[in-house]
């Protein structure tokens, strides 16, 4: 028999995922970015406010990189913010999937897809997320 814990008999006692609440940067309160321009150009707190009309569209964000988490399900985990919304509220931060690198500091445009309550299971679940994301500094 293998060992508790092994990939043939996961540990039970695993915290679940913080998803886009828990895993977010803390505000900054130093950001003051200004707003992309361009067809479906967004704040990151207009991302979260205008989630259902944006889903499924090409958004355009311009924000500070804030986190970096590399190759998470064969994708770089990129968070952005802006300066806009709130930490309470949960809309100040907004994550990126990318096959692009950039670094914590950088301030870039980023362009992909938003998705509304995009959830990958294991708690991983999202209000707003914005997927194959490009950047551009």
């Amino acid at each position: 028999a293998q060992a508790k814990g092994t990939a043939a008999e996961p540990s039970k006692d695993k915290a679940a995922s913080p998803g886009s609440k828990g895993a977010t940067a803390a505000k900054d309160s130093k950001i003051s970015v200004s707003k992309a321009t361009g067809p479906n150009a967004a704040t990151v707190q207009e991302a979260f406010a205008n989630s259902a009309k944006l889903n499924k569209k090409k958004v355009v964000i311009r924000g500070k990189v804030v986190k970096v988490s590399a190759q998470i399900m064969g994708k770089n985990w990129i968070h952005i913010q802006d300066g806009t919304g709130s930490q309470s509220a949960g809309n100040h931060n907004l994550v990126c999937t990318s096959k692009d690198m950039v670094e914590v500091g950088d301030v870039v445009t980023m362009s992909g897809v938003l998705a509304k309550d995009k959830d990958f299971g294991g708690g991983y679940k999202y209000a707003a997320i914005v997927e194959d994301a490009t950047f551009k500094k």
